[in-house]
Order: C-alpha cells, then structure tokens, then sequence
C-alpha cells in the first residue's frame, strides 16, 4: 500500500509572487502585452508600438491633417508645451488614430520638421535660380542670395524659433539640421562658383558657410527676437559686408 503524504502549503503564499518575493503577484507584464497602448515614454507620453502607412485618399488626408495641426501647434506652444491629445484635437482625430499614424509626439515633430526643411530648400533653390546670376551686379547678387534666404524664413517664424530651441536640445533634430545647412551652402557654393572670377574669397565653401551663417543670423534677429533696428537697415548693412568681404574692389559698383 502506498502511503500519499500531502505537502504543508506555505500559509504565506499569498504574499509571495513566483520569485519568492513579498507581495501579490503581478500582472502587469501581461497587461502591457495585452494592451500595448499602457506603454509609457519617459515623459509620461503613450506609446503605440504599430504605426500604419495610409494608401487610401481619407487615411492621407487625416495623416495631413494631423502634421498640419502639429505644425501649428509646436509654433505656437512649443514641443513641450504641446501634448499629442491637443494636436488630435486640432486635427479632428481620436487620440487612438492619432497613434495609429505616429508612435509618439517626438516622431510627429521630426515628421513636420524635416518637411519644413525640405520647404525651404525648395524656395531657396528657387529664389536663386530666378536670375541669371553671372549677368548680375555684385550688390544684386549679395541682394538675391540674401532674399533667397529670406523668404525660406518667411514659411512660419513661430515654427522656426521652435526648431531652433530643438536643436541644442535634440540631437536627432541637430544631426538633420546640420544635414540640410550643408545642402543650403553647397547650393551656395554653385551660386558663387558662376562668378568665382569677380570674387575675393578663394575658399568658396567656407566662404559659403560664412555668408549663410551671417545671413541666418540677421534674419533671426529680424524674424524671431524682434531686433530693435529696423529691418530694411539691418539688410543693407549685412549686404554691404557681405559685398565687401565676398567681392574685389576693382569692379565697378554695378547693380
């Protein structure tokens, strides 16, 4: 006859989980798994782990709708001062749509932001290839690259403060920034080249760099930190040094 010896339970078995551990057992990895949408980010903000791609005309237009809305509100309030509820509203969107089309607020901005960047490359690219640059004066020139950068500015001033503000605080939004300078002045440095002969500067990239810095800068001061000069003395005073400095002294002042 076999005897059948029951095993004592552990009258605190209650209070230990799997590993031996005080406490209830816990359940919140399944919850996670089952319910993705109760992941968090290191802000508090809700992550979605899939993100779908529309191809049907309503899927984009509410994709639209929703960069559009960010756009708007990142100018407006910032990125940090803007939450991902706020911008579904302003979108027209459930927040659950909202995250079926971005994982998080950080992937929207990048999204609206290398988009804004592509904006201004385009309108530079077209404000300078208006003209003929070789057939030009060199007042004209400095004035043409100078408008160039202008109106690339002109986009949304609010949406470029916030830009700025994100990149000394965002390394992924500085790497793309630092990518799309360097197309802006190796456009520059093509625009130089037409005119290399009438130049002073022998270094035309650095050159390049120099003048859309300044420029860059000027039109900061004008657009975003209210400059206490008037603007159009602040243009001609960055268009007479940067004549100087890009030009010889032995062509006649033309244009």
């Amino acid at each position: 006859m076999v005897r059948v010896v029951k095993k004592k339970s552990n009258p605190c078995s209650f209070f230990l989980d799997n590993r031996g551990r005080k406490g209830p057992k816990s359940n919140k990895t399944n919850r996670l798994t089952k319910y993705p949408a109760l992941l968090k980010s290191s802000e508090g903000e809700t992550l979605s782990p899939k993100t779908r791609i529309p191809r049907q005309q309503r899927g984009i237009e509410t994709r639209d709708s929703i960069l559009a809305a960010a756009r708007e509100l990142f100018s407006a309030k910032g990125f940090h001062g803007t939450n991902s509820k706020e911008i579904a509203g302003r979108a027209g969107v459930s927040i659950g749509s909202f995250y079926s089309y971005f994982k998080n607020k950080k992937v929207l901005f990048m999204e609206v932001f290398k988009a804004y960047k592509q904006e201004q490359i385009i309108r530079i690219l077209r404000e300078q290839n208006r003209q003929r640059i070789e057939t030009l004066g060199r007042a004209t020139i400095v004035r043409a690259i100078i408008e160039s950068i202008l109106a690339a500015h002109d986009l949304s001033p609010g949406f470029d403060r916030e830009a700025m503000v994100m990149c000394y605080a965002d390394p992924e939004v500085k790497e793309y920034h630092g990518e799309i300078e360097r197309q802006i002045n190796a456009q520059l440095v093509e625009t130089l080249r037409q005119v290399e002969d009438r130049l002073r500067v022998t270094d035309l990239e650095a050159a390049a760099a120099v003048v859309s810095n300044a420029v860059v800068m000027t039109v900061h001061s004008i657009k975003i930190f209210d400059a206490p000069l008037p603007r159009d003395r602040l243009i001609d005073a960055l268009a007479e040094m940067i004549r100087r400095f890009l030009f010889k002294d032995s062509e006649a002042p033309a244009g």
